[in-house]
């Protein structure tokens, strides 16, 4: 009875040292799992900030290219008038002719000739500084074949 009892207690000893190991296992994965929870939180947190970061540049740059179209506009716009004037006084230029050789009529020439001079220079400017988008297209000469042959 007493090896009976020896072998009983043996397997209880065993059990209880499985029953240890197993809890500190349960333990260490319990604390695994927090870790990576806490892991999981932190890259969220990294990733709603970078959303947030990537959400302002994109505002921004909706906002700074809308700007820049108005500011081309107005330069267009700009540009489109000084041409007008421009060719009105072309026009007017040519349409005034002097009848007879006359001081007076030869210095307002003169200086409608400067005038003309000054906006064309002014258009001239105003057309290097706007730079107008370029359109996403193939070279036409490449698509169609020369007919110089």
């Amino acid at each position: 009875m007493i090896s009976h009892m020896q072998v009983a207690l043996d397997a209880r000893k065993k059990e209880d040292t499985a029953i240890d190991a197993l809890s500190s296992e349960l333990d260490s994965k319990r604390k695994e799992s927090e870790e990576l929870q806490f892991k999981v939180k932190e890259l969220q947190a990294n990733v709603e900030a970078k959303e947030y970061d990537v959400k302002r540049a994109k505002d921004d740059r909706d906002r700074l290219m809308s700007h820049y179209d108005s500011e081309i506009k107005k330069m267009n716009d700009k540009l489109s008038l000084e041409k007008r004037e421009t060719s009105k006084l072309r026009e007017l230029m040519q349409n005034t002719t002097p009848m007879k050789k006359d001081t007076s009529n030869e210095k307002e020439l003169n200086m409608l000739r400067e005038e003309v001079t000054k906006k064309s220079e002014l258009i001239k400017s105003l057309a290097a500084r706007v730079t107008t988008p370029k359109r996403n297209t193939t070279n036409i000469d490449e698509e169609q074949p020369c007919c110089n042959d």
